[in-house]
């Protein structure tokens, strides 16, 4: 029998004043009155399950009602897209519906604000994940480490046609200049998820979500020596929040850790 192990942690970083992330791990969201403080658990749940993190963009409330309203409307879909063998198509029913409550909320307040999406369906045989924007997923699973997400950003090509190094990309104009989010109007683009590639739901797979508050502090490389050689998501989240603090905690940081387990009585099976 499979089982999940998961941590989480979101913090507003060293400069920020309030935090415009959110997260749903296991039907676990960040309230209102959790905002300001830094806000950590773990815990293991059965299959299947859920996580999602989402990074606000507009500053301060804006920020914070983006990413809110994405996760709250995340909790009314969340039991189907769980219960759906291919949850592509419901997956998209709740990113539309997400983007029509923030365009009506744009409107009305005459402001622009939207939020990223890192999304991850955890199924009894497989994994579906999803991403919108620069919020990022990884994968560990034996000798392999991978970001399977796609980083939707002006630099991004710029990478993948060799014209910027990662390394240089960090620094380019373009780095934080999303090309897709929630939060975007019909006549700018037609809205809709990246849709990652199926992974197996096996025994020791391991996975990262995250918002660009770490990544733009830790580059892979050490993400991947964190995620490798610490036994516990409860560790790996810790000392993953730590480098992006003594690296500058520039931004908001928030971090999902989870293992798939094989379970035995209630006990990770040896």
């Amino acid at each position: 029998m499979l089982a999940v192990t998961y941590a989480v942690r979101s913090d507003i970083g060293l400069k920020r004043e309030t935090n415009e992330d959110n997260l749903y791990a296991c039907g676990i969201t960040i309230s209102v009155e959790n905002r300001i403080i830094p806000f950590s658990f773990n815990g293991t749940s059965n299959i299947p399950c859920l996580f999602a993190i989402c990074d606000g963009m507009g500053g301060y409330a804006d920020g914070d009602f983006a990413s809110t309203t994405a996760i709250n409307v995340l909790m009314e879909y969340a039991e189907q897209i769980k219960s759906t063998k291919i949850p592509d198509t419901i997956v998209q029913e709740y990113i539309l519906k997400s983007n029509n409550i923030l365009c009506d909320a744009m409107r009305e307040r005459s402001i622009r604000m939207g939020t990223t999406l890192a999304l991850v369906v955890v199924q009894p045989d497989c994994v579906h994940a999803y991403n919108l924007g620069d919020s990022r997923i990884y994968t560990l699973c034996g000798s392999e480490f991978k970001k399977i997400s796609e980083d939707h950003t002006l630099a991004s090509p710029k990478i993948k046609l060799g014209v910027l190094t990662d390394a240089q990309a960090r620094k380019d104009k373009d780095w934080h200049r999303l090309t897709a989010y929630l939060g975007i109007f019909a006549d700018e683009l037609e809205i809709c998820a990246e849709i990652l590639p199926v992974l197996p739901a096996e025994n020791g797979l391991r996975m990262l979500l995250c918002s660009d508050g770490l990544t733009d502090m830790v580059l892979d490389d050490r993400i991947e020596e964190i995620m490798r050689y610490n036994q516990e998501p409860d560790k790996v989240v810790y000392y993953l929040f730590e480098e992006a603090l003594n690296n500058g905690g520039r931004d908001n940081i928030t971090i999902i850790v989870f293992d798939i387990q094989s379970m035995q009585n209630g006990r990770d099976k040896l």
